[in-house]
This record gives structure tokens, sequence and C-alpha cells, in this order.
């Protein structure tokens, strides 16, 4: 009776072990496509691109998936061909710096001059005809913005401070660090 019991026991211990959900695992990287119920991320260590399903995640602090952003996503089980995300989180500062960043132009007062900074690292002067910048980056504090010249040059580079910002201002002042 006592080895029925034993190996009873052990039975419902193995059972319970085997079929117990494997944890959470995390993949990072950058979006590179997205859609209104998946999300694709890029992992910069392999290039490796893996889309996520997000129906039933926690977007709560997803700031709207842009592409270029990096983005962290909770998921259990294999990755595969549209593995389902239990959460998503990205970089809240990467938002805030989309959007036209001017300033007065010292030359013109009737004019002002300044940066766009768009998706997928993309930037593009305004009204700066000696300065031409391409291309940005947060820097690593995630509260700057490092921009580069054109053809990749980085002859200057110009670190703007991330500020908050409201829907009713159109532009954000340009301040430099």
């Amino acid at each position: 009776m006592r080895k029925f019991c034993f190996a009873a026991f052990a039975a419902v211990l193995i059972g319970t072990t085997a079929c117990a959900p494997k944890a959470p695992e995390q993949f990072t990287g950058k979006i590179v496509d997205g859609t209104m119920n998946t999300v694709t991320v890029e992992s910069p260590a392999d290039g490796r691109r893996v889309t996520f399903t997000t129906e039933d995640a926690d977007m709560q602090e997803a700031y709207g998936l842009l592409l270029g952003n990096t983005a962290t996503v909770t998921y259990r089980g294999k990755l595969g061909e549209a593995t389902p995300a239990l959460k998503v989180v990205t970089d809240p500062a990467y938002v805030t710096a989309i959007g036209r960043w001017v300033e007065p132009n010292p030359i013109d007062s009737e004019q002002e001059q300044g940066i766009e900074i768009r998706i997928n690292g993309v930037a593009a002067s305004i009204n700066m005809l000696t300065l031409r910048y391409e291309a940005w980056e947060l820097a690593p504090e995630g509260d700057r913005i490092i921009l580069k010249e054109a053809a990749g040059r980085i002859l200057s580079s110009k670190r703007l401070k991330l500020s908050r910002w409201t829907a009713s201002r159109p532009s954000r002042s340009m301040r430099s660090f």
C-alpha cells in the first residue's frame, strides 16, 4: 500500500510539473513593422525578426508602437510566426522626440528654424541651410536627442533636452545642451 501511495504521489507531482506553464520570457529589439493586432521586433544582436500578436496583450506601456522605437515584449512559450504577446513596453522618450523642434531664427525674427524628428531615426532641418540634419537617435540617458548631419558625418552633434509637450502646442521649443 505504501508503494502504491508513493507511486501515485510521484505520478501526480510529475504530471503537475510537466503541465505547469513556462515562465514568461522577454524579447527586446527595434520595432520594424506593425499592424492593428501585431508588432514585429528585430533583435539588434542577430537581426532575428519576430512577429507578436497583441490582441490580448497589456499595451498600457506601448506608447503608440512607432517604427524604430525599442520594444520589450513579454511572451510565454516558443517564438513562432505569430507568438502571442503578454505585454509590450516601449520607450516613451522616443514618442516625445517625434515632431518639430523650433526656435526663432536669429537673422529673421518672423521665421523659425529647427529640426523635424521623424520615425525610424530620420531628421530634417527646418530653414537651416548650413546645417543639414538627416538622422537622429536617443542619447543613452534617454532624455536627449543626438542629431547627425547629412551623409552620416557627425561633424557636430546637437543634444536637445526632451521636455513635456502638450497637444495645444504645434511645435516644441528647441534648447541645446
